[in-house]
């Protein structure tokens, strides 16, 4: 979440806008290293590196609380839940700055609600480098995924 974090300051920094940090945001898999679970940075440290964002929701512990990495299947069961989540958002445009892996979770449940026959299955193209932008759209109960573009990640 990090990065994101980072990059979110980077783009909307300087700007007047709210900016949100949802727990349900963190990188496929969640905080690990080896065999080690992490809970990821607290509230307070947080708001030292980024004292303009609400960081309401997260813990003082951190976000990220499994047990173990997560699973394919749990991290595609937060993107349905994401999506739910964003469609509850009063604004007509938001913006989301997530990981490459769950964004394409949750452009894959995207495709998947609109085409309920059918399975698709996303993967990174090695030219991402897991740094994209993705418009997604919202309207009258039907997603659209509009485009996707990849550029250099930002370090």
């Amino acid at each position: 979440m990090y990065r994101c974090l980072k990059t979110t300051k980077l783009v909307f920094g300087d700007r007047q806008v709210p900016i949100e940090v949802r727990p349900e945001f963190y990188e496929q898999g969640g905080m690990w290293n080896l065999n080690e679970v992490f809970n990821g940075m607290g509230k307070q440290e947080m708001l030292d590196q980024f004292p303009k964002f609400d960081v309401s929701m997260i813990q003082n512990e951190g976000y990220f609380f499994l047990d173990h990495m997560e699973t394919v299947p749990e991290c595609e069961e937060r993107a349905r839940a994401i999506l739910n989540i964003l469609k509850d958002y009063p604004e007509s445009s938001i913006a989301v700055i997530v990981h490459g892996l769950l964004m394409q979770k949750i452009a894959k449940e995207v495709i998947s609600r609109q085409n309920t026959n059918r399975t698709f299955h996303l993967a990174a193209r090695p030219e991402q480098k897991n740094c994209g932008i993705t418009l997604l759209e919202y309207s009258n109960s039907i997603y659209t995924l509009q485009y996707e573009f990849s550029l250099d990640p930002i370090t």
